[in-house]
């Protein structure tokens, strides 16, 4: 039945209907969410007056609208709701809000139809639309100017020296000569060449030049194994693995020390994934004191060169703004150097994620050679990364519920990601394009896109399936490792996430991350005023930052350098790539478990070298290191195929309960979590099966929620800011107390609320945990204790 919700009993609601009179229009239509009215049955009636807020109520909870009798239809897409929302604005500041959700709205739908297109779609929805075309226009022109800013050095910026000379043929001039040198431009362009003769005319001048890029190891061709520097040893012997642990010997080694002391050209190739591994939580062992130590030595290194040389195909504002800071303490210019392409641009194709998906998997089936690169998740809990090119190259089985039954597939591929780049293949090869030649389809992710470099002709076609874990202006670096391509197929999956852009907010959580409560007032102070701390999240900041808009900023950036961008749709591909894309996410958690169980028993000390391999870790060492925490958490021998199945919705409660009881050391961030389910159990009393709770505990604990405050050590935090950290699945109602406890209970921890019988005249529930989980509880507990025993 029809819920009518209206300011006043008019003869536009039906007679016999069910109504709600009400000045507090939000609050109703909140309130029968809650009590599981459907939204489709949920109608506002409104009037000439309040049209516009009903109508922004109606769009914010998805539930009908009319006006008096009039049936009113928001539009099918939230550029048309906000079209038509526009409309009804009459008071200036409501016109100007709007148009800012119309703006935004238009940069969004820009990633699926030309600008054209959507200025018709305007015309048709909106009364005096040249203006507001106009507006858009003016927008997207200061929104293009700022992505362009950021990814390029303008050639307004007084900071910097912009040379047109070409001394590519006069490696001494450059080497002689003092100062900063960039080389920006795009690949192909010869920047990695030009770095390998400086570098090598810098060894013949003695003048212990030292090489680190983001995008690949020291190779063969830079390694000497008579040379005094013992480059070799900066590979071989360090825990980290590839172009982070060559960083970290050739900056904290002490057997480096004299190198560093007497090195007069510093080489920085690929700055921008250098800088990005530099900041990250995987430099040393993770500690921020490692992380900094890091940058301090960087920035020295930099300061005491006499020549420093950067190559990147974006330097952007955040890398110059730290250069122009180093070059001021010393004095020094900053030279630019723009280096032009030769490679034809390819057109870009943008198209629905299952679309592209089709659309390489019948390339393979045509025999036509194709590249895919998938920035997906690749965890060794979770492969999406894997998932993805079983849907495009994987062979359906003939039994699906056959777990042994080999996966098959339709033509022959190289995987290459870190963990293959770290591989005795990947170094004993000196071209990539001969892998290329040997299969008829590569696939490659974040990890390894840098350092792939193919000039097979046959690989016309490359696919983009962005997940959004790579920066845009990283994302359109990645096809043109593929130099003769012909053809860009780009599809986004979800890219938007809300990120943290306020760099003293991120230093503050990697500081709660890593320190317990012990930590002093002064040390605190003394952290969150480290210069070094402060880049690593001046530097995170700006990389989420890169990531709002995000298609919109891919798109922009493809634009900027001179690719044409059309719109491609086939809802019969769509569905048909759609079909593969679940079938090849069923499939990869089947492969995932078999090799799970399967892999070889490793010991703490291997389980933790395999955490510092981060990226680097290939998929055999991810399902060791899977097990490995399996057993550990589980307290078991071995890993069953029934401990897979419950852990896949039962590790959250297992996880939190065991934290809830724990008496480790815990950082401030898993303390506050531990007070927060500590309080969250004792208002249900998990363990006691007779316990029920009513309204009145509820609303208590809602109270606690929203309100209170926890306090650890000197660290004092809101509840309700502790929960939005850690739990994401649970809206919290203001008005129905009792279903807020109870979707936490149900969606973040998996444990059962039934209903009870009434206890003080309300309605109680209990909470219950399934049977399985008590097993796998008591047996933790059981096991733990006769290890304390022992």
């Amino acid at each position: 039945m029809n819920l009518y919700i209206s300011r006043d009993d008019t003869p536009a609601i039906p007679a016999k209907a069910q109504k709600q009179i009400t000045s507090y229009i939000t609050q109703s239509v909140v309130n029968a969410i809650e009590e599981e009215v459907k939204k489709s049955n949920i109608i506002i009636v409104s009037d000439e007056n309040n049209i516009y807020r009903d109508a922004c109520i109606a769009r914010t909870y998805q539930v009908k609208i009319q006006l008096n009798e009039a049936k009113i239809k928001l539009g099918s897409t939230p550029l048309s709701k906000a079209l038509f929302i526009l409309n009804l604005a009459s008071a200036s500041s409501d016109i100007e809000r709007e148009k800012v959700r119309v703006f935004r709205e238009c940069k969004k739908a820009l990633s699926k139809k030309n600008i054209e297109n959507i200025e018709l779609v305007i015309k048709e929805e909106v009364q005096n639309s040249e203006q507001l075309i106009e507006e858009l226009r003016a927008d997207i022109k200061i929104t293009k100017e700022e992505i362009i800013k950021s990814i390029s050095i303008s050639k307004d910026d007084k900071r910097v020296v912009f040379v047109d000379v070409d001394y590519k043929d006069d490696l001494n001039y450059l080497l002689n000569k003092p100062g900063f040198h960039i080389f920006n431009g795009e690949r192909g362009t010869g920047k990695s060449e030009l770095f390998k003769r400086l570098f090598e005319q810098s060894c013949i001048n003695n003048n212990y030049p030292i090489y680190m890029s983001g995008s690949k190891t020291l190779t063969k061709q830079l390694i000497d194994d008579e040379d005094i520097r013992n480059y070799h040893n900066a590979y071989a012997n360090t825990s980290a693995q590839g172009a982070l642990g060559v960083m970290l010997k050739l900056m904290l080694d002490d057997k480096y020390d004299n190198m560093r002391n007497q090195s007069k050209n510093l080489f920085l190739d690929e700055i921008e994934a250098l800088e990005d591994l530099s900041t990250s939580d995987i430099v040393g062992n993770g500690t921020l004191s490692d992380r900094a130590l890091l940058q301090e030595r960087l920035n020295q290194q930099i300061i005491n060169s006499e020549s420093v040389f950067v190559a990147d195909e974006f330097v952007n504002d955040n890398t110059l703004d730290w250069l122009y800071e180093l070059t001021e303490n010393n004095n020094k210019t900053i030279y630019v150097y723009n280096q032009k392409s030769e490679f034809k641009k390819p057109v870009v194709k943008v198209m629905a994620y299952a679309t592209n998906v089709e659309l390489m998997r019948k390339s393979l089936i045509n025999n036509e050679k194709v590249a895919g690169f998938i920035d997906a998740q690749h965890s060794n809990k979770k492969s999406k990364y894997d998932a993805d090119i079983l849907a495009i190259n994987g062979v359906p089985k003939k039994d699906s519920k056959d777990q042994k039954e080999e996966q098959k597939y339709i033509a022959e591929y190289a995987q290459i990601d870190a963990a293959f780049m770290q591989s005795e293949q990947a170094k004993n090869i000196s071209n990539f394009s001969e892998i290329a030649k040997s299969v008829q389809a590569v696939f490659y992710n974040t990890a390894a896109k840098n350092g792939l470099s193919v000039l097979d002709p046959d690989y016309k076609k490359v696919s983009l399936l962005a997940n959004g874990t790579s920066a845009p202006n990283d994302l359109t670096q990645a096809d043109n490792r593929f130099r003769f391509r012909e053809e860009i197929l780009l599809s986004f999956n979800r890219v938007e996430r809300k990120l943290c852009t306020n760099s003293t907010s991120i230093l503050i959580d990697m500081i709660n991350k890593e320190c317990s409560d012990d930590i002093t007032e002064e040390k605190l102070v003394k952290m969150m005023s480290n210069i070094y701390l402060k880049r690593i999240a001046n530097r995170i900041a700006y990389k989420n930052k890169m990531r709002e808009n995000y298609e919109f900023t891919v798109i922009t950036i493809y634009e900027f350098l001179g690719h044409k961008v059309e719109f491609y749709s086939n809802d019969e591909e769509n569905q048909s790539g759609n079909r593969n894309l679940k079938a090849g996410q069923k499939e990869e958690v089947i492969v995932r478990d078999r090799e799970t169980i399967a892999a070889e028993r490793i010991d703490e000390i291997k389980a933790k070298n395999i955490i510092k391999m981060g990226v680097h870790a290939n998929n055999d060492n991810k399902h060791k290191l899977r097990a490995f925490e399996l057993r550990k958490l589980y307290r078991v021998s071995k890993v069953s195929q029934d401990l897979l199945d419950f852990d896949k919705a039962g590790t959250s409660t297992i996880k939190a309960l065991l934290l809830a009881e724990s008496n480790e050391s815990l950082t401030i961030d898993m303390q506050f979590k531990k007070l927060f389910i500590q309080r969250l159990i004792d208002t249900v009393k998990l363990y006691d099966e007779e316990y029920r709770f009513n309204s009145d505990d509820a609303a208590k604990f809602h109270d606690f929620l929203v309100n209170a405050e926890l306090k650890v050590g000197i660290h004092k935090r809101k509840v309700i800011d502790v929960f939005n950290s850690y739990f994401k699945n649970t809206k919290i109602s203001y008005t129905n107390k009792m279903s807020t406890l109870t979707s936490i209970l149900e969606k973040e921890f998996n444990i059962e609320v039934v209903a009870a019988n009434k206890k003080d005249r309300q309605r109680a529930k209990t909470a219950n945990l399934t049977a399985e989980t008590k097993m796998w509880l008591n047996h933790i507990r059981s096991e733990s204790s006769c290890l304390l025993a022992a």
